[in-house]
């Protein structure tokens, strides 16, 4: 809202000419413009998380966990997970979530609402490799893997990943991971296979800890 032209050309030790060149080349007027549509954009979103979170009934999420669980699910120890891992968020400084393509993926949604409470949040897609951000250590990881494949393709990573950071939540439908340090947090997802069930789980699973997060520490 304060920040204007002069003050930002200061802090990237350019001219304001500078700034406003850029912001042509974006397609805007000048900074001001930009400005106003970003605030724009923001009041729009705002708007947009407030209206889902206000039409969204903790029970009902739930219950569409439960009915796309396999098998017989503990919804109780469910949320009471959900609940530990969400405080493991607020307290931290921010989040990163480590998954294969399409999982990750699944997750944006979930990505660009925590932004909008004020919780720095980014994934890292993992391929056929794995390189950990630098700021993986003073962090809440969210890991994300259907079938707990990526701890057995990045083995040594994930080790000293767990061993250097007691805030790591595998969300899985592997519940066991016995070569990593005991610290880890599971979030187990009642699946079986990775097929379409388990993808809508999946979303259903980060509706619910975005929707209890927004709840408990409040929204934007």
């Amino acid at each position: 809202e304060k920040l204007n032209v002069s003050r930002l050309a200061g802090k990237c030790q350019c001219s304001a000419a500078s700034i406003h060149k850029f912001c042509r080349r974006l397609g805007f007027d000048d900074f001001r413009t930009m400005k106003a549509q970003m605030k724009l954009t923001m009041d729009v979103r705002r708007g947009q998380l407030e209206h889902h979170m206000n039409w969204t009934k903790e029970e009902d999420v739930l219950k569409r966990i439960s009915a796309l669980s396999y098998g017989d699910t503990d919804i109780g120890l469910f949320a009471k997970t959900a609940a530990e891992i969400n405080r493991m968020i607020h307290e931290s400084p921010r989040v990163i979530l480590l998954g294969a393509g399409f999982p990750e993926a699944l997750t944006l949604h979930y990505q660009e609402d925590m932004i909008m409470m004020h919780k720095t949040v980014y994934s890292v897609p993992v391929g056929y490799k794995l390189t950990m951000p630098a700021d993986v250590f003073d962090s809440t990881v969210l890991v994300i893997s259907l079938t707990g494949r990526i701890i057995d393709y990045f083995q040594h990573q994930f080790i000293e990943l767990t061993r250097r950071n007691p805030n790591v939540v595998m969300i899985s439908g592997k519940t066991s991971f016995s070569q990593l340090n005991d610290s880890i947090k599971i979030l187990p997802l009642a699946i079986e296979g990775d097929n379409e069930d388990a993808n809508t789980l999946l979303v259903e699973v980060m509706r619910y800890m975005k929707y209890m997060y927004y709840m408990t520490y409040g929204g934007c």
